[in-house]
């Protein structure tokens, strides 16, 4: 049976030199803005809010600024990582129902725990009168482990598909063997949890360089991070240039952090990353409590928990603290044409993704070996890179670009400086799910392909890429989810006119207006939920690609 062709018999390194190009419009003009500003005063100025008068001074803030990220970072990767561990052991089951809803509460905003749960340290609770005739070190310490506490509960779905895909390549033989074995059940714990060392390592590290970009929580707890001070020196600096010296720490980790990344996605061998163990055997449902084939039923039980501690728990007490069902109704008198803006943009940004997806999927299927997978690699490197620096940047480079006077002023008024700060912000989205499909692709199916297709692009999408559709689509539902929710670049970008979702829930975070805040979360986090709904949907229902790989079951 013979594949039909394209017309025009395009290779598929086609989708090499379209995903180059994609990525450089996303990129390029963030590097133009950054160089432009970096070059456009006359001095050079080293100034920072509440730093030392001399060298020194800097240095030492400097210093207890990057302690300080580090310790925050590694405090939110460890109970997110711990959050993480029985959730990614519960995706052994292979259910797709479970990778929709762990899915879920990273695409909700990154502020929902926090400011859902803080409500119960408000005026007039007893949590908030408590803390109120407390010391102040007392009231501000219970604020920080807020923000520490609701982070690690935004992160831990990274944590838990991290540690599933290691947990889903143990063997079932080692689980039979774990459950027969003599020992008490911390001990059998233990064991489990070595056997899924590297995605525990890897998962507290992603989450880790994730968080020391991470601003808002920590911005609202008034934590002094690397990042913020960052924040701050944009504020009150007026030599940007100040700003990227200042960044460069920051550029340089997620460089090298986004490389490692990339390659460890890729692979460095040609195995498919399996869905199932090694010996071929899927894990299965619920089990009866032993650490075999089946997940434990204290597993489910833990997971369902952190589960409905994220997400419906703040949903809860948004709707319990509201006063007035009319504020609902209310928000849209005030903020309806930014949610339709915000829709407008999320859209775009969600196609956008969606294709960075595809492209990426297409190009790695096609340049496995060679330069072309160094192109491929290189371009994936530089969009996780731009996802990992902090928000901020992102929208001061923006700013640099769009408002240079090299573009019409209309340009910068209008909806694209967003959509192309979120794409910047959530494309390596797109990329990293790209590389990771291309990796599904065992050496059989892609001889097979080769054979009946050859290296054309129409014969690679009639045989795999319209099988990954669902995926993609996912992906950038997933993307248009994140980008209702952006802050950090939206502020920075928000041009001279009606204000922003972003700006608008900002205001609220600041100012504690609660009742304003209920009603914008409440209606915030519908659509969301919708929309992150969709996306882990379309993504676990594609079990046909998830399931694909050199270790599958036979």
């Amino acid at each position: 049976m013979s594949t039909p062709t394209s017309p025009k018999g395009w290779s598929l390194r086609v989708a090499v030199w379209g995903l180059v190009g994609l990525v450089a419009l996303t990129i390029t003009p963030l590097i133009v803005g950054a160089s432009h500003q970096a070059v456009s005063d006359s001095e050079w100025r080293w100034t920072f809010a509440g730093a030392g008068g001399g060298t020194g001074g800097a240095s030492a803030v400097e210093l207890m600024s990057v302690v300080r990220t580090l310790v925050y970072a590694g405090l939110i990767a460890l109970l997110a990582t711990a959050l993480g561990l029985p959730v990614g052991w519960a995706m052994r089951s292979g259910s797709a129902v479970v990778v929709a809803l762990v899915l879920v509460p990273l695409l909700m905003p990154m502020y929902l725990v926090y400011s859902g749960w803080g409500l119960l340290r408000g005026p007039g609770t007893v949590l908030g009168d408590l803390l109120g005739r407390a010391p102040p070190r007392v009231s501000m310490g219970a604020n920080r482990a807020l923000a520490v506490v609701g982070l690690s509960l935004w992160a831990w779905p990274m944590a838990a598909v991290i540690i599933g895909m290691s947990a889903r390549r143990v063997p079932g033989v080692l689980l039979d063997a774990l459950s027969l074995e003599p020992a008490s059940a911390w001990r059998r714990v233990r064991l489990a949890v070595g056997l899924v060392r590297p995605g525990v390592i890897g998962a507290f590290g992603v989450v880790g360089v994730v968080m020391i970009g991470s601003a808002i929580p920590l911005h609202l707890a008034q934590v002094r991070t690397y990042a913020i001070d960052l924040w701050t020196m944009v504020s009150v600096s007026p030599d940007i240039r100040g700003v990227w010296l200042r960044a460069t720490p920051l550029m340089v980790v997620a460089v090298l952090a986004a490389g490692t990344i990339c390659r460890v996605v890729m692979g460095r061998d040609r195995r498919g990353l399996s869905d199932a163990a090694p010996d071929g055997r899927a894990a299965g449902g619920v089990g009866g409590g032993s650490w075999g084939g089946d997940v434990p039923k204290l597993v489910w039980v833990i997971s369902a928990g952190v589960w409905v501690v994220s997400v419906l728990v703040p949903m809860g007490l948004f709707a319990g603290h509201l006063r007035h069902f009319a504020s609902i109704g209310e928000f849209w008198k005030f903020a309806g044409g930014a949610v339709l803006r915000s829709l407008g943009i999320a859209s775009l940004v969600g196609v956008i993704v969606g294709a960075l997806a595809m492209l990426t999927m297409a190009a790695g299927s096609g340049v496995r070996r060679g330069s072309g997978r160094w192109v491929v690699w290189g371009a994936s490197v530089a969009m996780v890179s731009a996802a990992l620096v902090p928000g901020i940047l992102v929208g001061v480079a923006g700013q640099g670009f769009w408002n240079s006077g090299w573009l019409p002023d209309e340009a910068y008024s209008s909806m694209w400086p967003m959509v192309h700060a979120h794409v910047a912000r959530f494309g390596a989205l797109g990329v990293l799910v790209g590389l990771w499909l291309v990796r599904r692709e065992s050496e059989d199916e892609r001889s097979a392909r080769l054979l009946m297709a050859g290296d054309d692009l129409w014969g690679w999408w009639m045989l795999r890429g319209r099988r990954a559709a669902g995926v993609c689509v996912g992906v950038g539902c997933a993307a248009a989810a994140l980008s209702m929710h952006e802050i950090e670049a939206a502020v920075t970008l928000q041009a001279p006119g009606p204000t922003s979702v972003a700006q608008y829930v900002l205001d609220k975070l600041h100012y504690a207006r609660d009742e304003q805040l209920c009603a914008a979360c409440l209606n915030l986090l519908s659509m969301g939920l919708v929309l992150a709904g969709v996306a882990s949907a379309l993504i676990g229902s594609c079990r046909e690609v998830l399931q694909s790989g050199a270790g599958r079951a036979a």
